[in-house]
């Protein structure tokens, strides 16, 4: 009992420290009503990777968009751990991105990434890609 309360703040604090949930994603079946929750959807090349905090900020060049009005260069947010969901984009190659509007601006997440790229010919298909506003 005298080890009890130690040993339990201490499983406390320590599981605090690592983000509580894993980042979980399920694609839904109906891909076209999916993307109509998507504000924007768009092609392009991250080219530059700035970290901030526990987030992490791409700026791409857009080469086309298939959803939203957005310049030929955006910046897009993101966790900086994908275990909060956050996305790697690789610098300097094409990349379908599929973004939301939050409080820091464009926001992209693991979720909508993962299935964007399951479904990409689907997606094509559905959003002619546009260039983007110049």
């Amino acid at each position: 009992m005298r080890w009890g309360l130690p040993c339990l703040a201490a499983a406390f604090l320590s599981a605090a420290a690592v983000p509580a949930l894993a980042c979980s994603c399920l694609c839904p079946r109906d891909t076209e009503a999916w993307l109509q929750k998507i504000p924007v959807v768009f092609v392009g090349r991250a080219i530059s990777e700035t970290p901030s905090g526990h987030l992490v900020r791409y700026e791409f060049r857009v080469t086309a968009v298939g959803k939203g009005k957005i310049p030929a260069r955006v910046t897009v947010v993101t966790a900086g751990d994908s275990a909060a969901c956050g996305v790697q984009f690789p610098l300097n190659r094409e990349t379908m991105i599929g973004a939301h509007h939050g409080p820091l601006g464009m926001m992209a997440n693991l979720c909508t990434q993962m299935c964007l790229d399951q479904r990409r010919l689907a997606v094509r298909f559905l959003l002619p890609l546009l260039p983007p506003v110049r």
